[in-house]
């Protein structure tokens, strides 16, 4: 089947259930990676802080195509940061965590935002990121705790 959000699966997880997963599409691949397969792997401080830091390797995307649009300019420089610095992370699962929670963390920047003009969505893009990536330690695994 297609894993989607990944909600069902985490659910039968946590419940203990053996949970087989997969997408076609590249974020659900990487959200089932990073919620599913993980058995434990964090993002430590070290690793927030290199994503977070600029770096010689940063694209444009998010600037060229949502600049104004979703995102004032410095959020859309520091999504282009902390996407590039994804690479840089050694283990797969870190890279799908990262990802998950800039894919989670976006969603709900935009959406919400969106619809719901309150001051917890107006914040900007790296506020969002930075409670996003505050550890659940009763999971044991990195995951958004005010989504």
């Amino acid at each position: 089947g297609f894993g989607g959000s990944q909600s069902v699966d985490f659910e039968m997880k946590k419940r203990g259930l053996e949970v087989h997963t997969n997408d076609l599409m590249h974020f659900c691949h990487q959200s089932g990676q990073a919620l599913i397969e993980n058995k434990g792997t964090q993002l430590a401080a070290a690793d927030v802080e290199m994503l977070c830091t600029p770096g010689e390797q940063r694209g444009t995307l998010m600037q060229t195509l949502f600049e104004g649009v979703f995102f004032n300019q410095e959020d859309s420089v520091f999504l282009d940061t902390f996407r590039a610095n994804v690479r840089r992370l050694a283990d797969p699962d870190k890279q799908a965590l990262a990802l998950c929670v800039m894919n989670r963390s976006l969603t709900r920047k935009i959406i919400m935002g969106c619809c719901l003009r309150t001051k917890t969505m107006q914040r900007s893009s790296k506020a969002m990121l930075h409670s996003a990536l505050r550890p659940m330690p009763s999971q044991g695994l990195m995951i958004f705790p005010k989504c």
